[in-house]
């Protein structure tokens, strides 16, 4: 009988540690730490990538420098932030980009809340199946990679993703297509 208990005490505990508030607790305290705050360039990480190529600027898509949708996901006005982007290819196939953005608020602390904005939110259908990791590079300035759809060469894309998943260590906001923006713990 002592085990029964013990078993269904057990299972008790299981359940209650895997409720859908203490996962938004364990998200509030990620939002809360310094997590985000790893200063993280995304040119160094992918520079540890083999088969990745620095293009500058020799590729861009409809996209590419312009900031239309990224006010709609970070809830900044497009007058209010620039961005600067660089090209980079995977396999010579599968071009990706890594864009930098600044605001230009010189009375703004941080552009952190702004990224945090992000959580929940569904990544608009005019990101055209896009997938975007976000982090901080400094307290006025986000950095995130930008992988468009590349058809024809979806193994090639899943592969790049995983392979810029494996060598991040820090904790980013990853939003992936059509699922809702969350953050990613990705640290060893």
């Amino acid at each position: 009988m002592k085990i029964i208990y013990s078993f269904l005490v057990l299972l008790l505990l299981i359940s209650c540690n895997s409720s859908p508030e203490n996962k938004a607790n364990a998200g509030n305290n990620l939002i809360k730490s310094d997590s985000l705050l790893s200063y993280k360039d995304f040119a160094e990480t992918i520079e540890n990538i083999s088969d990745v190529k620095y293009a500058g600027n020799k590729y861009s898509d409809w996209m590419t420098n312009r900031g239309g949708f990224v006010d709609k996901l970070l809830e900044l006005k497009i007058t209010d932030y620039s961005i600067e982007t660089k090209s980079y290819s995977y396999k010579d196939s599968c071009v990706f980009y890594i864009h930098n953005l600044s605001h230009n608020d010189k009375q703004i602390s941080s552009i952190r809340p702004f990224l945090i904005n992000t959580i929940g939110k569904t990544s608009y259908s005019k990101l055209s199946e896009r997938v975007l990791i976000f982090a901080l590079k400094n307290e006025k300035e986000a950095n995130f990679i930008d992988i468009p759809p590349n058809w024809g060469y979806s193994t090639i894309r899943a592969e790049l993703i995983e392979n810029i998943y494996k060598n991040t260590n820090t904790v980013v906001i990853s939003c992936d297509t059509t699922k809702i923006c969350k953050f990613k713990d990705l640290r060893n």
